[in-house]
Order: structure tokens, then sequence, then C-alpha cells
């Protein structure tokens, strides 16, 4: 993340992040749930700080459940948060499987012109940004 903290410093007028859920329960059985408190956390405008929280934690699900209690202040997300929540990352994992996604994290770099370039690295985003 310290990476695409540096990018976006270095190009600040011409590069933008956009992040996107991709859970891969195959190979994390927390990865849906943690999805889905990170997309009702955006609606409160605490998106990042549930991000940085699920990424600096042994995710389990009580550990995901004390991350929604300090950062949302609630024990649970009600049926709507909920409804909202999957319907946003049901949208995101669309877009994911659309761009052959297949990776966490995978990058996409949006052209004004609505190109879209998948990246391999980020060390490529200089050359598409002038």
């Amino acid at each position: 993340m310290q990476r695409v903290m540096e990018l976006l410093a270095k190009f600040k007028d011409r590069l933008k992040l956009d992040f996107r859920n991709l859970p891969l329960p195959q190979i994390h059985s927390s990865a849906m749930f943690s999805a889905l408190v990170a997309e009702a956390a955006r609606e409160k405008g605490r998106f990042w700080n549930v991000h940085n929280s699920l990424y600096e934690t042994a995710l389990n699900d009580q550990s995901i459940e004390k991350i929604l209690k300090d950062n949302l202040h609630v024990r649970s997300l009600s049926n709507s948060q909920m409804q909202s929540a999957r319907q946003a990352v049901k949208a995101d994992m669309a877009m994911s499987e659309r761009l052959k996604l297949e990776a966490t994290p995978s990058f996409v770099l949006a052209t004004p012109d609505g190109k879209l370039f998948s990246l391999n690295s980020l060390e490529s985003i200089p050359l598409f940004i002038k």
C-alpha cells in the first residue's frame, strides 16, 4: 500500500485510486465477510479505516466483528447494510470477472477516454501518465 500512496502523491493531479473488492474465499475463509464489512464502512465514510484495520489484523470472524464494533460502533450489520454491501461486492466481483482479474491486489489503469489497462506492476504507471 505504501507504493500506491507514493504514486498517488507523485501524480496527485493525474492519478486517482478507486478500490474495488475481489474476495477470494477459496484462499481465505473470512474474505467475503471482510469485504462486506469494508463496504458497509464505505457508506459511513470509514472505508479506509476499516480497510487498514483488516489488513493489519489476523482475520477471523471475531477480529472482524471487533473491527466492525470499533469503527462503526455496532456489533453486527443491519439487514439493509448487509444487502447494500452484498450488492456492492457483487458488482465489484462482476467487474473483476469482466476484466479477467484473478488476484488481489490487481491494478487496472483507466484513462480519461475510457481505455483500461491491466498492470503487471505499479512501476508501469509512469509510462501511462504524462
